[in-house]
């Protein structure tokens, strides 16, 4: 397959290969950029085109004609609303996987914007038609400063991995945003694991504190941590209710940050 120009890359023309391993792309269409987060239901792109190419992404200005529907366990369906959504394969460079996963979704947002005469800026985001599960190696890791145990395995992680560690105060204990850098495999392993916050919920006790439930069977969207005596969060286990990635290195150790909002257990 030979990609023409108007993708608004810097080359005329690229293989299947040069693609598979330099770039993102949406139904076999690139979406050359770094520009990446990811969190637990969508994955949102940000990328150049030209005039040229812009006809071929505006298909997905009428985005978000379908419907989420909860299923057991914190997962969901996607369902087509107006009849006019299809589904789109979305597909990581290959350097990228790990810890990003090919998946099918429904484009959620498109958005676009002029930078210059003949470019365009454009975000675009992808919701999975259900949750991610399993999709890489778990790992087993020890012999640093923080351990992070997972259905997926023990993540061990030094002092520098881990960022400035911040709460937000709440009837059911209090939140915590817990900011970490981390390798691909641990990066996969995490979010993994953790891939159905939507089973985390409040629940109100009657004359009593309210509470935080893991209601997935295999407790996957708990995690217990093992901290150093002098950390601000302490040992024990928290329910992961939330979690965005990025990337923030060229280091392949540390390349992705990983941000997760815990709830206490």
């Amino acid at each position: 397959m030979e990609i023409p120009s108007t993708v608004g890359t810097t080359t005329t023309s690229g293989t299947t290969s040069e693609i598979a391993a330099s770039w993102w792309t949406i139904n076999g269409w690139p979406a050359p950029t770094d520009s990446v987060t990811l969190t637990p239901t969508a994955l949102s792109l940000s990328f150049p085109t030209d005039r040229s190419g812009i006809d071929h992404w505006r298909q997905f200005d009428r985005s978000g004609d379908y419907s989420r529907t909860a299923q057991f366990g914190g997962g969901w369906r996607l369902d087509d609303d107006a009849g006019r959504a299809e589904a789109v394969d979305v597909t990581p460079p290959l350097d990228y996987d790990p810890p990003f996963d090919a998946f099918s979704g429904y484009v959620q947002s498109y958005e676009e914007q002029q930078v210059a005469a003949d470019r365009l800026e454009l975000d675009i985001s992808v919701e999975r038609l259900h949750e991610r599960r399993d999709v890489f190696s778990a790992v087993d890791q020890t012999g640093e400063d923080w351990t992070i145990s997972t259905v997926r395995g023990d993540l061990a992680l030094s002092n520098e991995q881990v960022g400035q560690i911040s709460q937000t105060g709440t009837t059911a204990g209090g939140d915590w945003s817990l900011p970490l850098a981390l390798s691909d495999a641990q990066a996969a392993a995490l979010v993994d694991a953790c891939g159905v916050p939507d089973a985390v919920v409040d629940q109100t006790v009657a004359d009593g504190d309210d509470t935080v439930t893991d209601a997935t069977p295999d407790d996957r969207q708990t995690i217990t941590v093992s901290t150093p005596s002098d950390a601000v969060l302490s040992d024990g286990s928290y329910l992961v209710s939330d979690w965005t990635l990025s990337r923030q290195s060229f280091d392949e150790t540390r390349r992705w940050r990983v941000k997760l909002t815990l709830a206490e257990e």
